[in-house]
């Protein structure tokens, strides 16, 4: 056996972990985060916008996950991020639903499509932040959050918490204090769709 071609193979057995390793790290990283483009149709403030994009990115940063903010008019400058989403920032939505719920937004996965949108309601965050006489702004960001979170966990709603149906007062405090986030389960359930799930058939949801 030649001694240089054994010297070869054996630093390429060497190498190839290292190398295997390192691009399981940057896969890793990559699924960690994800893009989100913030259209703002219903011009709300840009210190609203901003206020609402730190609370979202805090619940999600508490699960582990970081996100890419980019503006509706700058599609062009988008992450290679595989995971894009496009929130909506509507002024108006279709009320309340039956009288019960008020509806804040509304979330679409198209399995077909190449993003995946959703809607947030400011007149439906409007109503049920003044109903307990707090400002829109605390409500906002757990609005765009909760509709995310049914990008990413379908349209099923959760008894309590950031996924419920309706909020409370209860539900609003934990929101003034940085309190209300994703469950355990939740949690695993979105790294799992993260980390190449497909996004499934054609769905959309309606909540709050």
């Amino acid at each position: 056996m030649n001694p240089e071609k054994g010297r070869r193979s054996e630093e390429n057995m060497k190498t190839t972990p290292l190398i295997c390793a390192a691009l399981s790290i940057l896969i890793t990283r990559a699924a960690d985060r994800f893009n989100v483009v913030v259209c703002n149709m219903g011009n709300i403030s840009a210190t609203d916008i901003s206020h609402a994009e730190a609370d979202v990115a805090y619940v999600f940063q508490s699960i582990g996950l970081e996100i890419d903010w980019t503006d509706c008019g700058d599609l062009s400058h988008t992450t290679g991020s595989s995971h894009r989403f496009i929130l909506r920032v509507r002024p108006h939505g279709t009320g309340a639903s039956g009288g019960l719920i008020e509806t804040m937004g509304m979330a679409y996965v198209t399995a077909d499509a190449p993003h995946v949108y959703a809607d947030v309601y400011m007149d439906g965050v409007q109503r049920f932040a003044e109903s307990w006489n707090a400002p829109p702004k605390d409500v906002l960001g757990y609005a765009m959050a909760h509709e995310l979170g049914h990008l990413l966990l379908g349209p099923r709603h959760a008894p309590t918490g950031l996924m419920s149906a309706q909020w409370t007062a209860s539900d609003l405090y934990a929101m003034q204090h940085r309190a209300l986030k994703f469950t355990v389960a939740e949690r695993v359930s979105i790294r799992r769709e993260l980390h190449g799930k497909a996004p499934g058939a054609a769905l959309a949801t309606r909540s709050k």
